[in-house]
């Protein structure tokens, strides 16, 4: 069993003070930052730039890969929502792993 690091999802307005709170209570409980999840507009609205240096995974639709505002980059693009698997009868996330990300880091 491998276990993950946790995620915050930041897709609805809220202040940066109180991410930086729950991202640090959770660095502390556990040793490891979480990674942010949002939409490309949502993480740039309510986050960038001030987290970018955290693990991201960002939800862009479509072809155009997800722009970070400021120095910072994606680690997770969520490209689309409606994949087809084997086995599963709905449609499901789709994701493409920055060329350059370690997966390691997703790991506790």
């Amino acid at each position: 069993m491998q276990d993950l690091i946790p995620m915050v999802d930041v897709e609805e307005k809220v202040h940066k003070d109180s991410i930086q709170l729950f991202c640090s209570l959770i660095e502390e409980h556990y040793g490891k930052r979480p990674a942010i999840y949002g939409t490309n507009r949502s993480y740039n609205t309510y986050c960038a730039p001030d987290f970018n240096d955290y693990i991201l995974m960002i939800g862009r639709y479509g072809k155009k890969k997800p722009i970070i505002k400021g120095k910072g980059r994606y680690s997770i693009w969520q490209y689309s929502e409606n994949g087809k698997i084997d086995g599963i009868k709905k449609p499901v996330d789709l994701d493409r792993i920055h060329p350059d990300f370690d997966l390691s880091r997703l790991e506790m």
